[in-house]
């Protein structure tokens, strides 16, 4: 039969099996070798607890590495505000010259219209009303002309545009009654019928006024060279032009108008006498102090010199006058 502390399988009991801890001989057993693990209780000198180096690691940063990051950090942030910056002003540029380049052609359309339209507007009233747009070219043109005048007399403060405007008035008037009822060419044509001239009646009153009116335009125009000339060549050559003038305007007068063209005639001629009567009458009016007055600030430097004046006089270390 086993032994009583032989357990029924045969092993012995774990307090004493042989080479056990606490079997004689064995680890720990008196006399016998040291235990292999370290004694219970006991911390194993191999093993740390943890978190121990995760403490050792996570040392606080010093001064100068605080400074670095925080400098790193202003660095990226004020880079990413200039990345901001600099696509925005991209953006803007972009929309800037979308902006001026259809404003830019918006506005020339504009221009062009406000060209356009003053002109098409002379030449379709000239067709309109006077039947040629010739005549909307030369009242146009006279109508521009008269704006400007009048813009230098008032900016050089003229005056004469009563005067001007009344025998503007009178000229156009008279113009349009004597050429719209063509007064002229019927004067000129009765007097080719009772001359009784052998000339074709189409052409009748244009050659008779060509010819009067030319001798007439001959002698105004030698004796007026005769005065100014004071020799033969001058009174010769008033003769030609007299002559020459006489005839373009005797051929004029004798044409048939009508009313229509008449009255363009009288709009003409009225432009035309006003134009004329404001720059003849200019001249006289211009005072060259005058203008020098308004352009010269008398006052300021006046006063400025009373000033330096009055400093002078009353700075004991200056010059004495």
């Amino acid at each position: 039969m086993p032994p009583a502390d032989t357990p029924a399988g045969g092993d012995p009991a774990p307090g004493g099996a042989r080479g056990g801890p606490g079997a004689p001989g064995g680890p720990g057993a008196p006399g016998g070798p040291p235990p292999e693990g370290p004694p219970s209780g006991a911390p194993d000198p191999g093993s740390r607890a943890p978190g121990s180096d995760k403490r050792e690691r996570a040392k606080p940063p010093g001064l100068r590495a605080q400074f670095r990051a925080t400098r790193d950090a202003l660095l990226a942030l004020l880079r990413a505000h200039v990345a901001l910056g600099r696509a925005e002003v991209e953006e803007i540029k972009g929309e800037v010259a979308n902006l001026a380049a259809f404003g830019g052609l918006a506005l020339g359309c504009l221009l062009l219209l406000a060209i356009f339209l003053p002109i098409g507007g002379m030449l379709f009233m000239g067709e309109w009303v006077f039947g040629s747009i010739g005549w909307g070219l030369l009242l146009g043109a006279e109508a521009l002309v008269a704006v400007a005048t009048a813009g230098v007399m008032l900016a050089l403060r003229l005056h004469g545009f009563t005067q001007a405007t009344v025998a503007a008035l009178l000229v156009g008037l008279l113009t349009f009654i004597v050429l719209g009822a063509s007064w002229p060419h019927m004067v000129f044509t009765w007097i080719g019928q009772t001359a009784k001239l052998a000339i074709d009646p189409a052409w009748l009153a244009l050659v008779v006024g060509a010819l009067l009116v030319a001798l007439a335009g001959a002698i105004v125009g030698l004796v007026t060279g005769a005065r100014l000339g004071h020799s033969g060549g001058a009174a010769f050559g008033g003769l030609g032009a007299g002559l020459i003038a006489g005839a373009v305007i005797g051929a004029f007068l004798a044409t048939d108008f009508g009313w229509r063209v008449g009255a363009a005639l009288g709009f003409a001629t009225g432009i035309a006498t006003w134009i004329a009567a404001l720059a003849a009458g200019a001249p006289s009016q211009i005072d060259p102090e005058t203008l020098k007055a308004r352009f010269y600030p008398k006052t300021t430097i006046d006063t400025a010199r009373e000033t330096i004046e009055w400093a002078k006089a009353r700075n004991p270390l200056g010059p004495k006058s």
